[in-house]
């Protein structure tokens, strides 16, 4: 059983730290495809509906060569955006952020370095 503490903030279970989470809303997820699409046209932007109904983001470079890491924005349950480097079956974070846009912002700042642009 989890308990009531494990669904607002992340445990600490022996080994692993297991995230809170909380969903983005459609309208983050349509800000950050807006912002990609207008500012990274060579990346893609897909949502991800996991099993529990949490809605991410996963931002990749377009005709990708396989290896190559693509982006995840996430929310925890205090409301914080997270931006993580996706690459194989590594996931590491890059920053929390308080705002939708802060973490669109940063993304930006990722996607056109690594795209050239």
């Amino acid at each position: 059983m989890i308990s009531e503490r494990c669904l607002n903030q992340s445990c600490d279970v022996g080994p692993v730290v297991i995230p809170a989470l909380s969903s983005l809303t459609h309208e983050d997820a349509d800000q950050i495809a807006k912002a990609v699409q207008a500012g990274a046209p060579d990346w893609e932007v897909d949502r991800v509906d996991d099993y529990d109904g949490y809605l991410s983001v996963l931002v990749s470079l377009r005709n990708e060569p396989d290896g190559e890491p693509s982006y995840l924005v996430s929310r925890k349950a205090q409301h914080q955006i997270d931006v993580s480097e996706v690459q194989g079956d590594m996931l590491r974070e890059l920053g929390p952020f308080d705002t939708i846009q802060q973490a669109t912002d940063a993304l930006l700042v990722l996607l056109t370095s690594r795209s050239g642009q």
